[in-house]
């Protein structure tokens, strides 16, 4: 039986009370990878703590005001590179652990050209390092961000994991991202479309009143929070785990075919049917978007997959597992 750790509540009432802590690491094989379209079946691995960015050939980032973290993030590292650019936009953070500074954050840079194409709530103008006017970030802490730059001592089980919590920083708003799957199908967070090498997809619609809310319908870049989180749904020991999280734009970004990270603009109808549905038999979430996938599981092994495969449209006629 599935059980729900963390309730779905409409974007008024989320607090940091409500974040999710368990004490343990969120996923369920200690796998933390980013898609790789230049070679399917071969993610690309994400460092879990600052020994294994150097050692990936990750780079401290140096801040403007030369205070080495970032405060309610950690210590910014990004790929190949002392800074960010269009095609390395993921940051990750560590904090100040003497032994190897733990995953503390992530951040994602996007870059629009029409202001109506993304939520300014969502997607902020970046609190540092922005290249241009166009750029715009978002934010997801993996532990307690008061503790981002400190250097407290914690338990050996903690060196492993990848953190106790997911939250996404909206309007500064702190979104709990539930670490196993809701109970309940159309509550603030509305359940997706299934794939078979990733998990059950949700999306949290940010109207004011989830009732009226849902995964159909035109906007999603403006009425839907950027990022679905994904579940197993395989029975197993992940059974309900969250497995990935899929972060999205409106406006296409530089994909991996033009050396980038994104993965290939332009969604498949049976990825996102379920997902982002105009009406029962239209699917718009296509040719101008662009997808983000991280990983906390092995995508190709481990218990992830989908029995039914992915839905129809719409969302509502879904098969709820």
């Amino acid at each position: 039986m599935r059980t729900s750790t963390s309730s779905g509540t409409a974007l008024g009432s989320v607090v940091a009370s409500l974040l999710f802590s368990r004490g343990e690491s969120f996923g369920f094989d200690n796998a933390f990878t980013r898609t790789n379209q230049g070679s399917p079946g071969s993610n690309v691995t994400l460092p879990r703590n600052r020994a294994e960015a150097e050692s990936l050939g990750w780079v401290q980032s140096v801040r403007d005001d030369g205070s080495p973290c970032r405060p309610g993030l950690g210590f910014e590292y990004t790929e190949g590179a002392s800074v960010h650019t269009q095609e390395r936009p993921l940051s990750l953070f560590f904090d100040a652990g003497a032994d190897s500074g733990l995953l503390t954050a992530m951040s994602l840079r996007a870059w629009f050209q029409n202001t109506s194409s993304y939520n300014p709530d969502s997607w902020p103008a970046p609190a540092f390092g922005a290249s241009d006017s166009t750029e715009r970030w978002l934010t997801v802490n993996t532990r307690d961000p008061a503790m981002a730059c400190e250097a407290g001592t914690r338990a050996a089980a903690d060196e492993d994991a990848l953190g106790d919590r997911l939250t996404f920083n909206n309007a500064g708003a702190r979104v709990a991202i539930p670490l196993e799957e809701p109970e309940d199908p159309d509550g603030a967070w509305k359940s997706g479309a299934c794939d078979s090498n990733m998990g059950r997809h949700w999306g949290f619609p940010l109207d004011a009143d989830p009732a009226s809310g849902g995964l159909l319908g035109y906007d999603h870049g403006v009425h839907v929070l950027p990022v679905n989180p994904m579940y197993s749904v395989v029975d197993g020991p992940g059974l309900g785990q969250i497995t990935a999280l899929a972060f999205f734009t409106t406006e296409p970004q530089v994909t991996q075919k033009s050396g980038g990270v994104w993965d290939a603009s332009g969604t498949p109808a049976q990825l996102c049917a379920g997902n982002y549905c105009v009406d029962s038999t239209e699917c718009v979430f296509g040719a101008s978007n662009s997808v983000f996938h991280v990983f906390f599981i092995d995508q190709w092994s481990a218990p992830a997959q989908c029995p039914n495969g992915s839905p129809d449209c719409p969302a509502a006629s879904r098969q709820f597992n």
